[in-house]
């Protein structure tokens, strides 16, 4: 339900921050008083001190509850911290970082940050440059679109048949695994190579990769 574009309850929501301030201000004073003819003159503006922070942290929590920046889980960046929301409470917001690290950030200094909302965005836009020499014929890009359909194609037919592309591969042998021993190695080259003896004997040539 909104009225002229704005939702009821963000208008209930600053309609209730409003009157929790004005009563919160309204007992502050009558404290104070109360406690005129006990205290030193110092402490009145000590106690506004302390209490200025949680004033900013209470005003930070209505702005994020009204604007709706971010949710429970939604990935943001607020300044250099950048990670997964965990959780949102009246005074502080924790952030879980990409290296694993939990950040707390209080209301009142987030109300007050730029935060992006990565969850949020509708699509990822990624650039990638491209550079060739500069006696590239223009029938370059020609070529290359038609090289593209038709890896495509190739991709598309293999998928139909269910026949997968083997994807190069790297095997690392280290002295004393028992999973991947030297001698094994020296085997598998020892074969190698007499396959290849092998067919050079009937001329027949093997292909290098």
């Amino acid at each position: 339900m909104s009225i002229a574009g704005i939702e009821v309850w963000r208008i209930l929501a600053l309609f209730m921050a409003i009157l929790i301030a004005f009563v919160a201000g309204r007992m502050t004073r009558f404290f104070l008083r109360r406690a005129d003819d006990h205290l030193d003159e110092r402490y009145p503006p000590v106690l506004a001190l302390a209490a200025q922070d949680t004033i900013k942290n209470f005003f930070g929590s209505l702005r994020l509850f009204v604007d709706k920046l971010f949710e429970m889980g939604d990935r943001i960046v607020v300044g250099d911290t950048d990670g997964p929301v965990e959780e949102v409470g009246l005074r502080s917001t924790r952030i879980r970082t990409l290296e694993g690290h939990l950040v707390t950030i209080p209301k009142g200094k987030l109300a007050h940050e730029n935060i992006r909302n990565i969850s949020k965005r509708p699509y990822l836009k990624r650039v990638a440059n491209t550079t060739v020499t500069y006696d590239t014929p223009p029938d370059y890009w020609k070529f290359m679109a038609f090289n593209q359909r038709i890896k495509l194609e190739i991709l598309g037919r293999f998928n139909d048949e269910g026949i997968g592309f083997a994807f190069p591969t790297q095997t690392l042998y280290l002295a004393g695994d028992p999973n991947r021993p030297l001698d094994r190695r020296q085997e598998v080259e020892r074969a190698s190579r007499a396959f290849v003896l092998s067919c050079r004997r009937v001329g027949q040539e093997v292909s290098y990769q």
